[in-house]
């Protein structure tokens, strides 16, 4: 930059710049020359730009020597961040959710031919004990298949997801529990595994729960009364129950429905009661 001094005990303390949208751009040499008009005095190295209008000033960053410069002025050792342009847009962008629900292309049957056809070969010639002894292998791996798509970590995984979406505290969780795996014992684990904030309390309503199992997990077993009444104190109230009539089905939504008031959650886990081992399947 060149040496530039205010002129002592000027005419005006400012210069006014009228401003004419019809006025035609101002060049190098036009700069000179009002700076001189204005009592400046130019020294040689003084940089202006070529061309510009009266809106607005150039500013030259030189990066390398850090270095800001423009009319009149220079900053040394400047660091400049680049301005962030947030792009504003008129519509809000919308998420939707939607629950698929699982569907098996072929019947369960048809899907355990193939895992059960082995089997055959090693059973008994004879045919009550080949029919009887096939039947429990078939209801075998349809359990097995069952409790493999209603409870397994990933369906946990979503469920967990959903509900702490939709809470933002820790949650209490109560199971409604009848001979079936737990889930809340699973839902724990996926818990501690993903990092997911724990469970306020954990309260399991069961015949015969896995009392080892239940203290690892801070879960405490309840009796029916207290459990009826910790049901209704819920945030969640997960059912895990085995019904395969319709009328085990409208006793579960009865006890269910207590937790479902206020605002709070209810997730029902089913599984369909086997058959007898005398009937057909």
């Amino acid at each position: 930059m060149g040496e530039v001094r205010l002129l002592e005990n000027p005419a005006f303390n400012e210069i006014s710049i009228q401003v004419n949208e019809d006025s035609k751009a101002l060049s190098s040499k036009s700069f000179y020359d009002e700076l001189r008009i204005a009592g400046f005095e130019v020294g040689p190295a003084f940089q202006v730009p070529s061309e510009m209008n009266v809106e607005a000033l150039p500013v030259n960053y030189k990066k390398h020597i850090r270095k800001c410069c423009s009319i009149g002025i220079e900053l040394s050792n400047a660091h400049l961040d680049h301005v962030v342009h947030q792009e504003i847009t008129d519509e809000p962008v919308l998420e939707q959710y939607k629950f698929v629900p699982y569907e098996i292309k072929y019947a369960v049957s048809e899907e355990l031919v193939d895992c059960s056809e082995s089997n055959y070969d090693d059973l008994s010639s004879n045919g009550n004990s080949k029919h009887k002894n096939a039947f429990s292998l078939h209801v075998q791996h349809r359990e097995r298949l069952l409790n493999s798509i209603l409870v397994n970590e990933d369906t946990l995984k979503i469920l967990l997801d959903i509900v702490l979406e939709n809470s933002s505290e820790r949650l209490s969780v109560v199971e409604l529990n009848q001979d079936f795996p737990i889930v809340i014992t699973l839902a724990s684990e996926v818990m501690a595994k993903y990092a997911l904030p724990r469970f306020r309390r954990c309260a399991l309503l069961a015949g015969k729960p896995l009392l080892e199992s239940l203290g690892d997990h801070d879960i405490r077993e309840l009796t029916t009364t207290q459990g009826l009444h910790e049901c209704c104190n819920a945030d969640l109230a997960i059912s895990s129950f085995m019904s395969g009539t319709k009328t085990e089905l409208v006793d579960l939504c009865r006890t269910l429905s207590p937790s479902s008031q206020n605002g709070r959650l209810c997730s029902a886990v089913l599984q369909e009661r086997r058959k007898p081992s005398g009937e057909v399947p």
